[in-house]
């Protein structure tokens, strides 16, 4: 990637050789792409066009997902060993993140981040996303807990995202996430690990147990029709009941390769 620039990127060696002698530009601007990796600053307006749009896109929707149905659409763009590492918990497993997310979900309330700044740093393989972002928590407030109504509709900070993706960025997989909000600090390392492993190990281990539960009622329906044939699941597909955007996808699936897209419980 030295020496090419993005059109909808910034390359950080050719903005400070800008005023350099032309005779020196070339010899100059390789040398500092070498020591600096290279490194793309994309704004918000440019993600659409830049390859790096889907990663931020992803991640945006899994934040903002009000349902397991809309927390499994995009459950295809992480690797079965993908890292979550935040400022409380560590844990490594697909699996065990969207349990994760799920549980802060129902637990907290509604969250979204608003990117502000995306820095692309490739190195070999892997490539690097580092999204500067404005994220809010909206809190679940309900007149069955009073205590919950004194709390502000928008709870606001800004946060350090990093994803950290295998092969390109357009098709790659996410193998890492990493979550830092600003003048917030993290637990030790060994104390977010242990957290992580008591939190969604047994969760995750018993799903196909607690799942039989009736969460349809509680406006969760994604357990009931996964027990679903195949052949049903097609069918609800076709209404767009099962998965949202992916229930095409997902109603074609036999259901081992459902399992594994998700990473469902254990047997």
């Amino acid at each position: 990637m030295a020496g090419v620039e993005k059109s909808s990127g910034v390359s950080v060696a050719r903005t400070l050789m800008q005023g350099a002698p032309k005779f020196d530009q070339g010899y100059m601007t390789t040398q500092l792409e070498h020591h600096l990796g290279a490194d793309e600053y994309v704004t918000p307006n440019k993600l659409a066009e830049h390859p790096a749009g889907r990663v931020v896109g992803t991640l945006r929707r899994l934040w903002r997902a009000k349902s397991m149905t809309e927390i499994c659409d995009d459950m295809d763009a992480f690797s079965r060993d993908v890292m979550f590492d935040d400022s409380l918990v560590t844990m490594q497993r697909k699996g065990h993140m969207r349990l994760w997310v799920w549980m802060t979900q129902k637990a907290l309330g509604s969250w979204d981040f608003e990117p502000l700044l995306v820095r692309v740093k490739p190195l070999g393989s892997r490539t690097l996303v580092h999204i500067t972002a404005s994220q809010a928590l909206f809190p679940r407030r309900s007149f069955l807990l009073p205590p919950t109504l004194l709390l502000p509709r928008r709870l606001g900070l800004i946060c350090e995202i990093t994803a950290c993706v295998v092969g390109d960025l357009q098709s790659g997989k996410i193998e890492w996430v990493r979550v830092q909000p600003h003048n917030m600090p993290s637990l030790p390392s060994p104390l977010r690990s242990l957290l992580g492993q008591a939190l969604a190990v047994p969760l995750h281990a018993t799903e196909p147990v607690w799942s039989l539960a009736p969460w349809q009622w509680v406006g969760e329906p994604f357990w009931a029709d996964k027990r679903k044939a195949p052949s049903e699941r097609e069918a609800a597909g076709v209404d767009g009941t099962l998965l949202g955007a992916a229930a095409g996808r997902a109603g074609l699936l036999s259901d081992d390769a459902l399992d594994a897209m998700i990473d469902y419980g254990l047997p």
